[in-house]
């Protein structure tokens, strides 16, 4: 009998969480990076030198994305059969029906670990032959470069990430990877909401519980805001279905689920008006996911050109917002 068979769910959740450490290794670079050009301006050799004394971090961060993919996937073939994973139960069972082996017929128990299970270089054939799923071939050759990849990070002394340019592509290509990667394997659940989910129980929450200044969504805010100020147009509008070129203005809701005055949350826009129509009024957030009806009236302040509000308050400059 095989004990402590894996639990699909858990598998996948496990996964996430993997996509979710790498997700925070490469945010937290690029925040660092931010808060430090915000305070003073930084001459080039130590932006340079920045970026490659974030290499190792960001290799890391690579390898990790795959382990998380890896386990997502394992966890998808699970929901069919978890028995379908284990590469060599004929080996491992051997003898459990041999008399000479176990001549009084016991019950046999093996554990889950002890078995081997497919290589993840099987993992797509297994996937795809067991499920209804249809991976397009820019996914799967994504996959294998990055498994390939991920070999070379834990197994040789990588060359090629060595120049600031080559480092800045990598960390992008780790943001790409987690939501392309996430979008077509978990297509119920949307990237964001997971974000959400792990910097609420991660122990800043703790730290906002206790006074802190900073909400887990204010955070969550920042980090969409660097986001698709890092992320090409293309990529934004594939992931989060807007053109960034648009006019953006601050969204309420997350303002308000922020706890934050208006001169910390005036930078995070990233709301954006439903159509080009002249007049329109409706309001959408792709982070929140609200869509709420605005009002179209020139700011109040007369050096600010807004002219959308809500409740009272500019959505440009937030010219008349007061945290309660």
């Amino acid at each position: 009998m095989i004990e402590n068979i894996p639990n699909p769910g858990l598998l996948c959740n496990s996964g996430i969480e993997q996509l979710n450490f790498s997700w925070q290794i490469v945010i937290d670079t690029l925040k660092l990076l931010k808060s430090a050009q915000d305070q003073g301006e930084l001459y080039d050799w130590q932006i340079d030198e920045f970026w490659r004394s974030s290499r190792r971090n960001l290799l890391s961060a690579y390898a990790q994305v795959f382990q998380g993919v890896e386990l997502i996937i394992k966890g998808k073939i699970a929901e069919v059969s978890p028995y379908i994973l284990i590469d060599n139960l004929v080996e491992k069972t051997k003898g459990c029906a041999n008399p000479e082996k176990n001549p009084k017929g016991k019950k046999v128990s093996i554990d889950f670990s002890e078995f081997k299970t497919i290589q993840e270089s099987e993992l797509l054939n297994v996937y795809m032959g067991v499920s209804d799923c249809v991976l397009e071939q820019s996914f799967i050759e994504r996959y294998e470069k990055m498994r390939k990849m991920r070999n070379k990070i834990m197994h040789l002394e990588i060359q090629g990430f060595e120049t600031p340019d080559k480092l800045k592509e990598l960390a992008n290509e780790i943001i790409e990877n987690i939501l392309c990667m996430f979008n077509t394997l978990m297509p119920n659940k949307k990237w964001m909401d997971c974000r959400a989910t792990s910097i609420s129980g991660s122990p800043s929450e703790m730290l906002y519980m206790l006074d802190s200044n900073v909400s887990p969504h204010f955070d969550l805010c920042e980090e969409f805001k660097i986001l698709i100020d890092t992320l090409p147009p293309k990529l934004v509008k594939e992931f989060f279905g807007f053109n960034k070129k648009n006019r953006l203005y601050c969204c309420p809701k997350c303002l308000v689920k922020s706890d934050a005055g208006a001169c910390d949350f005036v930078d995070l826009k990233f709301a954006y008006l439903t159509s080009k129509e002249p007049g329109e009024t409706k309001l959408t957030c792709p982070l929140c996911g609200n869509t709420v009806e605005v009002f179209r009236m020139s700011c109040s302040d007369r050096e600010c050109k807004g002219s959308v509000c809500y409740d009272g308050y500019c959505l440009t400059c937030l010219e008349g917002y007061f945290k309660l």
